[in-house]
């Protein structure tokens, strides 16, 4: 009876181990309890704490094993593809990265072009910029001055 309960810990270690890499990604509570099942599991099972030290050695040596073979055969490879996103985001294909040069902008004053309800267009220093105000209402020709960058989001508040 106790073998078949140590079974069922198990199982459910691994359900949960297994949740935490396809559902539940970044949680740790399911991952940390499923481990934590496991070894529980494996201490029911075995009859001294020696004897599970050794199936807990013997289950991890033989994990790492097939992981190596794994990789040198290029099965793991395989398998990862099945996970992993493939595409690529080219800049002939319109994706752009956030301009970095938007930082000068960092506390510098302007006026509003256009109304901004939160977002509209401002002049900053010479250049017209696409903005948006911290949830403010500002009118057109009111001051303004940029508070912060967010890669390419530019936030104004009223001077």
């Amino acid at each position: 009876m106790s073998a078949a309960i140590a079974f069922v810990v198990i199982l459910i270690g691994i359900l949960l181990i297994s949740a935490e890499i396809f559902l539940l990604t970044g949680t740790s509570v399911s991952g940390i309890a499923g481990i934590a099942l496991v070894l529980f599991g494996i201490w029911l099972f075995s009859d001294s704490l020696l004897q599970g030290a050794l199936i807990f050695i013997i289950v991890t040596i033989v994990v790492a094993a097939l992981l190596v073979v794994g990789h040198y055969t290029g099965h793991l490879r395989r398998m990862w593809r099945r996970f992993s996103l493939r595409s690529e985001q080219r800049n002939d294909e319109g994706y752009v990265a956030p301009d970095p040069g938007y930082q000068k902008y960092l506390h510098k004053d302007g006026h509003a072009m256009t109304v901004l309800r939160p977002a509209g267009t401002a002049m900053i220093d010479g250049d017209r910029l696409d903005v948006v105000t911290e949830g403010d209402y500002i009118g057109q020709g009111e001051a303004v001055r940029v508070v912060a960058v967010e890669g390419v989001r530019i936030i104004v508040g009223r001077l």
